[in-house]
């Protein structure tokens, strides 16, 4: 049979049942599991970027709202729609807490491309 699973991931299937958390809430969380020791990080910013418009974008994750480097990014080919559905969720799964939710500009089409 398959293996059993651990107190963490118990706790985490219990949750995702209850509720369903998007891949930049995962993260986030995954991010802050107990299961990472002293290599945790505590998300306390998230920005959305536009890679391609109503078709892909990032969400960088800081660890503080001053950052200027992301520890994480995640990339979604998503239209405008389900993007802010995602700002939507993030926003208020984490409304209890410090964390700020931003927008960045899309980033000028590179020459080379």
């Amino acid at each position: 049979m398959g293996e059993r699973p651990t107190v963490q991931s118990r706790s985490e299937l219990s949750i995702q049942r209850r509720y369903p958390v998007n891949p930049v809430e995962r993260r986030i969380l995954e991010l802050a599991s107990f299961e990472l020791g002293p290599r945790k990080k505590y998300v306390r910013a998230v920005r959305r970027k536009v890679v391609v418009p109503n078709q892909r974008y990032s969400w960088l994750l800081f660890e503080h709202p001053a950052d200027t480097e992301h520890v994480e990014s995640v990339i979604l080919d998503v239209n405008l729609a389900e993007a802010l559905k995602i700002d939507r969720s993030v926003a208020e799964t984490f409304k209890g807490g410090t964390l700020f939710l931003g927008v960045l500009e899309q980033s000028p089409p590179s020459p080379y491309a």
